[in-house]
């Protein structure tokens, strides 16, 4: 027993210095070369990007890549409220008291996504909501075909869970990057905006869902308004609403 002990420890110690380093360094090395093509690709092709790459053509890059974001979230907030809507109508008769409060409750809470998502978003789909506040103020619409208005009532427009939560738009403006405004000028005018005007005032006395405006005054003396847009609006606008007709 002894001597079968013996050899057993002396063929273990064998397999410990022998065979299991060459088992292990080939996968070690491999390991180690596949996490520098996981780490240092990426790495690799960003910095190739950055530097063959104009900063014009990669703001172009990243407007298309949000567009990508943007149109992903609205589809999904569209899709979450047509599922909300129909589940919470299963099984329930139409006009009768439990129908028409589970419907109400259904449009509050999809009102409420609409609203935060046109916050979220900004630009055309703050546009898009506050027209709809608008649209349920107006109760006489100019028929063409009839050649005469036709009064209509709120509901039949939009409804009434809708105008209530669209109210925050009203007085909704984008948010504005740190910094945004002196891209603009340099992208626009070369300068800043204290080199293009004697005197610039940074805080906006308005502002809208399309542009803020400041107080300034130019070089000649005279007091002026400026109007702002907010940064790439114009791409901003031109992929929304690509998306909103798309989503018809």
């Amino acid at each position: 027993i002894a001597f079968f002990k013996q050899k057993s420890q002396l063929f273990s110690r064998y397999l410990t210095t022998n065979i299991q380093p060459q088992l292990t360094t080939p996968t070690r090395q491999w390991a180690i070369k596949r996490y520098v093509l996981i780490i240092g690709l990426p790495v690799t092709s960003f910095l190739f990007y950055r530097l063959s790459t104009k900063s014009e053509t990669r703001r172009k890059h990243r407007i298309v890549l949000e567009s990508i974001g943007r149109a992903a979230h609205a589809t999904s907030i569209g899709l979450r409220s047509a599922i909300d809507q129909k589940t919470s109508l299963l099984f329930k008769t139409e006009g009768t008291d439990e129908y028409t409060a589970a419907l109400q409750a259904s449009r509050r809470r999809n009102a409420k996504r609409f609203a935060h998502l046109c916050i979220d978003l900004g630009g055309v789909y703050v546009k898009i909501g506050q027209a709809f506040v608008r649209i349920s103020k107006t109760k006489r619409f100019f028929s063409f075909q009839n050649n005469s208005f036709l009064q209509i009532n709120l509901p039949e427009v939009i409804p009434v869970e809708y105008y209530e939560e669209l109210q925050i738009l009203q007085e909704r403006a984008l948010r504005r990057e740190k910094g945004e405004i002196d891209t603009l000028f340099k992208r626009y005018f070369r300068n800043t905006p204290e080199n293009v005007f004697a005197t610039f005032n940074r805080e906006p006395i308005a502002a809208a869902s399309l542009a803020e405006v400041y107080s300034a005054e130019t070089k000649q003396g005279e007091r002026v308004a400026v109007k702002v847009q907010y940064s790439d609006l114009r791409e901003r606008f031109e992929t929304d609403i690509t998306t909103v007709d798309k989503s018809k």
